[in-house]
């Protein structure tokens, strides 16, 4: 019944806020980070079952980097952890954090920018697990944990994947947009269906969006909406909706 969302100040501080559905623009509480100091404010019981972690780039007044942020709803506060393993290996003017989901273990994975091998963290004792191996696409991989299905989603610029979610393997992948001699293919944000069957993914090169079986990847329907989609989610009557890239619309 509640989403959470992080707002990003040029890194100087972080605020978590969290949102009833029925009426979206009213945050029921708030939880803000500057520096070294947290504070709250609304109706904290909110924070109950809010996701845990976060990523951001964000100042804690001795280091400024990409950190994991750790919500404490007991405490209503925001701590920024250091990633020992996010080091000088990596592009940090080009490869920066994208996202990450946490698994059931507790372990987090973490996704890098313009990389095909996001990071399995553990949060409590600090350490990198292993990388994963996505399409070797270079990517900047969206990632999502599909429980019912006990499998991981993933995507990787221009491919979609399903990974199991014991050994990480690939149990399947396809690409859905082609490659122009001239310019390379994404696609773009891809969604599921509330009974978790389809996952839609708009491609912004050919104009539509495709309802692709989460059984066997195949293509169960398109949807020709012209322009270039960019995002899109499917409504419980069939509708399609997506964002068009250039315009917004």
């Amino acid at each position: 019944s509640r989403f959470a969302v992080l707002h990003h100040y040029d890194g100087a501080s972080i605020r978590l806020s969290v949102h009833a559905f029925d009426n979206a623009a009213a945050p029921l509480c708030t939880v803000e980070r500057s520096g070294g100091t947290s504070s709250s404010n609304g109706d904290l019981s909110a924070l109950e079952g809010t996701p845990r972690y976060y990523i951001a780039y964000f100042d804690s007044g001795s280091d400024r980097d990409y950190q994991l942020l750790r919500l404490d709803s007991d405490h209503a506060e925001i701590r920024a952890e250091p990633l020992p393993w996010y080091d000088s290996s990596y592009d940090k003017g080009y490869q920066g954090l994208v996202g990450l989901i946490e698994l059931p273990s507790g372990n987090l994975i973490i996704s890098i920018q313009r990389d095909s091998h996001p990071v399995i963290y553990d949060p409590v004792n600090r350490h990198m697990l292993r990388k994963l191996n996505l399409a070797d696409r270079m990517g900047n991989p969206t990632l999502q944990l599909v429980a019912r299905r006990h499998e991981i989603w993933a995507d990787d610029y221009d491919t979609l994947l399903k990974l199991d979610i014991d050994s990480f393997k690939v149990k399947a992948s396809r690409r859905l947009q082609g490659t122009d001699p001239r310019r390379q293919q994404f696609i773009g944000q891809w969604s599921l269906d509330e009974e978790q069957s389809l996952c839609y993914v708009p491609r912004p090169y050919s104009g539509d969006v495709l309802a692709v079986s989460m059984d066997n990847m195949k293509t169960s329907y398109s949807a020709a909406l012209g322009k270039q989609p960019l995002e899109a989610v499917a409504l419980g009557d069939g509708r399609v909706i997506a964002r068009d890239w250039q315009t917004g619309q």
